[in-house]
């Protein structure tokens, strides 16, 4: 670089800092649209349809697509094509037969701001009605409406909720099919979901049979559920937004001691005359009269000063109170205001929000800005895109994939052993519940899908779940567990509980029976927790394992016997903390459960520890390797630092 460069380049340094700045600025300030893949959980072919003998092609199904995200990202994207229907969540079989597409299927859904919506009603309310004046005769001491002077009725006009809220999730879905001859064909499809679910499925036709059918469920983040609010009033003008509960019983007349009628014309319990005096309505039509009777004296006019609302005008032996107009929005003007009231002379919104500091609503709930459409009535509050969960089941006609047929790999599961871990055995009785643990080997030649289905002959008996599905390697074995509640007896009560064992196109290729006594639930004997320990690795049960639990401000502490031990808790529900002491071998363990009146049951799985002499064993590995390294060191800086002499 020359002498000029040189003298150039400090005075650019600031000027190219600054164009970095403002390109970083501009992106920020720019939503550039972001992208995300759709997660795929599942892939099917529902068992229908037809091979073409002639081209081998499939033909009268669909192939499913079950898939998730949950993203902020704005776009979301999904391609369909013979490697994604071969991944490990896809099964492309039907009665034994092989489906792969041979077509191209890209899926773009790109997601609107979701937000709830409620139907608004507009509603009229009286604040106060025509209100005439008062003369209070000075001889006779009796009052009596003045109708020479009145002011109109004011009435409030309000917008309020109607109906339950509604989740609105809208998106719009673009489809591209490339078939196999790599004819490219698109189509675009705009879509409001209305609820947690669509009503119906969405279709986008591409005609000959060829079809893609979205259906979405959607599912919010904790926090971001329906709004709680289903009693608000809106005021139009303003837009300002209170709980009804809070200001209702203020626009109507007389609702109420803080009613606005009362403060601006004086009544109820609150709003008294200076001498504490209630002020009185007329009998007729129970308008305001500005007067106020005392026992053994008489009707006595309100004082100039009472009240914002009226003012004295007396004439001879006549005392003359004249109402003045309220308002509702900004605060009255009028000649006649005394600057010596003792209420000031707001409106009946400047009341609400600044003499009786009523808070306003504020429906910015999610931090994503809210709409309220009085011309549509309805009310939007929108929340983050980030905070819905998509969950997607695409269906694809075999058709528009070009699907074709190839011979599949059948799985067969035999049952290795079905036994209850309570008792290690193939019977037990409870009353509350057990775990029924089933093995299962994968005994063809390929790796399968193995379904195991538990059915129980007695309806007291439920299992949550039913039915697990697993991917078992050829020759491999693996263990589910089946958790069965019993939902209450009388009497003791058998029941049989059948094993089956299916494949993947439904064929079952094994079964077993197990048994089990429900017993009757003991409410009277108040709260039992039942605590079952057993090894994590193969679920033996442990015995001399010491457990303490502690609820209440009280703590208890037990030993097992062959993997079980119990506590009665009183009458006492609500939350246990169980810890549970390995005994040197195992790890201890951790739990906080809920329990209720009657049998509570708990599985603790403890695991065992590493044993010291495994520790020693690593700690002299690694010495010796920072020995050896620093040996190394030392060799290499003789020979390659230090110089002969």
């Amino acid at each position: 670089m020359d002498m000029r460069g040189r003298l150039l380049l400090p005075r650019l340094l600031p000027i190219l800092l600054l164009v970095i700045l403002s390109l970083y600025g501009a992106l920020i300030l720019v939503k550039i649209p972001s992208q995300s893949i759709l997660s795929v959980s599942r892939i099917y072919v529902e068992p229908t349809g037809w091979e073409d003998p002639n081209t081998h092609k499939w033909h009268g199904s669909y192939w499913v697509v079950l898939a998730d995200t949950y993203t902020s990202d704005n776009i979301l994207i999904y391609k369909f094509d013979e490697h994604e229907a071969t991944q490990w969540y896809s099964d492309n079989t039907i009665n034994g037969k092989k489906l792969v597409p041979k077509a191209t299927i890209k899926i773009s859904i790109t997601k609107g701001m979701p937000y709830w919506s409620i139907n608004l009603v507009e509603k009229k309310y009286m604040v106060y009605p025509k209100t005439y004046g008062t003369v209070v005769h000075v001889l006779t001491r009796e009052a009596e409406k003045y109708t020479d002077v009145s002011v109109p009725e004011l009435d409030c006009e309000v917008y309020e909720l109607e109906g339950s809220w509604i989740l609105h999730i809208p998106f719009k879905i673009t489809v591209e099919v490339w078939d196999e001859d790599g004819n490219h064909v698109i189509k675009t499809k705009d879509i409001d979901v209305v609820g947690v679910e669509a009503t119906e499925p969405i279709m986008i036709d591409f005609g000959n049979g060829k079809s893609l059918i979205v259906k979405l469920i959607t599912q919010l983040s904790t926090g971001y559920g329906q709004p709680t609010w289903n009693d608000l009033i809106i005021f139009p003008k303003t837009l300002d937004v209170f709980k009804g509960s809070d200001v209702r019983n203020i626009i109507r007349y007389d609702a109420s001691d803080y009613a606005y009628s009362c403060f601006w014309f004086g009544g109820g319990n609150i709003y008294k005359t200076e001498n504490g005096d209630v002020v009185e309505r007329w009998d007729d039509d129970g308008s305001p009269a500005f007067y106020v009777h005392v026992e053994g004296w008489g009707d006595i006019a309100v004082g100039d000063k009472d009240f914002a609302g009226n003012y004295r005008d007396d004439k001879w032996l006549d005392q003359y109170v004249l109402p003045i107009a309220g308002s509702i929005y900004d605060d009255p003007e009028s000649e006649h205001f005394n600057p010596e009231d003792r209420y000031p002379h707001y409106s009946l919104l400047n009341y609400i929000k600044k003499y009786l500091k009523i808070d306003t609503v504020n429906l910015n709930l999610y931090g994503e800005g809210y709409d309220i459409d009085l011309d549509n009535k309805i009310l939007k509050v929108y929340v983050p895109q980030g905070s819905v969960a998509w969950l997607f089941t695409i269906r694809i006609s075999t058709e528009l994939a070009d699907t074709i047929v190839e011979q599949p790999v059948v799985g067969c599961g035999k049952i290795v052993r079905a036994y209850w871990l309570s008792t290690q055995s193939e019977t037990t009785a409870f009353e509350d519940s057990d775990i029924l643990v089933v093995e299962v080997r994968n005994t063809a030649n390929a790796t399968a899908d193995i379904t195991v289905d538990v059915e129980s002959s007695d309806p007291s008996l439920l299992f949550e779940p039913d039915s697990k599905t697993v991917t078992i390697p050829s020759g491999e074995s693996r263990t589910l567990q089946f958790k069965a509640s019993n939902k209450g007896v009388s009497t003791k009560t058998k029941a049989v509980v059948s094993i089956y064992v299916k494949n993947t196109l439904g064929t079952v290729t094994d079964t077993a029976k197990v048994d089990c006594t429900l017993l009757p639930k003991s409410v009277e004997g108040g709260t039992k927790l039942n605590i079952m320990v057993v090894d994590a690795s193969d679920l033996k049960p442990l015995t001399g394992i010491i457990v303490t639990i502690k609820y209440d401000d009280e703590s208890k502490t037990g030993s097992t016997v062959d993997g079980r031990v119990s506590f009665n808790l009183a009458n006492y529900q609500g939350d246990v903390e169980i810890y549970v002491s390995g005994a040197g071998i195992y790890q201890s363990a951790y739990k906080t459960v809920n329990v209720h009146l009657g049998e509570n049951t708990v599985v603790i799985y403890l695991n065992k520890r590493i044993s010291p002499e495994s520790n020693i064993r690593a700690y002299l590995w690694i010495a010796i390797a920072v020995i050896s390294s620093l040996a190394i060191v030392i060799i290499a800086y003789y020979l390659l630092v230090r110089k002969p002499r």
